[in-house]
């Protein structure tokens, strides 16, 4: 879960063993989130939409990261790679 703590600083919680992400802070309160969400990923945070949402609900929960966040270790696991369609998508690619 992404967590707002102030105007320019977020946090993420991992939904499966409640470990804490670091404080993300910036001088921009306008693209705080969104920096937020992109130094999460980039660190390798996992977020997984709920299921069964229609596409453009799908599409809005990617954006503002609503729904289930999980940390590296959590997201590393084999439970969590198949539950990310990217993943899914990627590995009937190849």
């Amino acid at each position: 879960m992404l967590v707002r703590l102030s105007r320019t600083k977020y946090a993420a919680w991992c939904d499966a063993c409640l470990r804490g992400s670091e404080v993300v802070a910036t001088r921009a309160p306008l693209v705080a989130r969104f920096l937020a969400i992109e130094s999460l990923r980039g660190e390798g945070w996992l977020h997984a939409p709920p299921p069964g949402l229609p596409k453009h609900a799908h599409e809005e929960a990617e954006r503002s990261w609503s729904g289930a966040t999980y940390c590296i270790d959590c997201a590393s696991s084999e439970r969590m790679r198949a539950a990310d369609p990217r993943r899914r998508a990627y590995d009937t690619a190849r």
